[in-house]
């Protein structure tokens, strides 16, 4: 676990929010050198070169990273967001989330993306869902237009609730797996007793975990 306030530290300027003191909001311009610098490795799905559009070959490297238990950071659309990542091109993105497990009724060496597929995701907004299990979105669900008039037409716009729905852009895609840490891991699970994290940025206290 990382906190949002020494990721945001480690980037550097990416075209977004931020300073030298306070750090930068991640955005795809900046999260490699800041991936970099935490020293954590990761496999980046490769919007620069991947044909329009990219959402055809973007649900495939999903599906393999995440069978692969890797996690993923996906920047997705928000429902009544603008869908323009502070004007810089292709960027049709509102929010960035973790992307944490998959669940398929096919073996999972099968790589062909089957439409009742279901990833699980967080929306960076604690708990997500009633027991903190994150949320379930079939494969067959998650492309749309940035009009959003599709399958995320019924999604509920506004902070704190379209997150917990996004959609991935049908044309231009980012995303980050994470695939280790430079030498030998094992499988982990961090329970810190809280699902707040204190916004030191903004003067508030630290608090322990329990």
């Amino acid at each position: 676990w990382v906190s949002q306030d020494l990721v945001r530290k480690a980037a550097g300027p990416g075209g977004g929010h931020g300073n030298a003191n306070d750090g930068y909001e991640i955005l795809h311009t900046n999260i490699q050198g800041a991936l970099d610098t935490l020293g954590f490795e990761h496999d980046d799905f490769d919007n620069v070169h991947a044909p329009v559009p990219q959402s055809t070959s973007y649900l495939p490297w999903l599906k393999e990273k995440l069978v692969n238990g890797q996690g993923i950071v996906w920047f997705i659309m928000c429902k009544g967001d603008s869908h323009n990542c502070y004007g810089i091109p292709n960027a049709t993105y509102d929010h960035i989330e973790p992307v944490v497990g998959i669940y398929s009724n096919a073996p999972l060496d099968d790589l062909t993306v089957y439409d009742d597929d279901v990833l699980v995701h967080g929306s960076n907004y604690a708990p997500d869902g009633d027991a903190n299990f994150g949320y379930f979105r079939p494969f067959s669900s998650l492309v749309d237009t940035t009009e959003m008039n599709g399958n995320c037409a019924d999604a509920v716009a506004g902070y704190g609730h379209n997150e917990m729905y996004p959609c991935v852009e049908l044309n231009y895609n980012f995303g980050y797996a994470l695939t280790g840490v430079g030498g030998p891991t094992l499988p982990v699970s961090l329970d810190v007793g809280r699902m707040d994290e204190p916004d030191v940025v903004k003067t508030f206290p630290s608090k322990p975990a329990d």
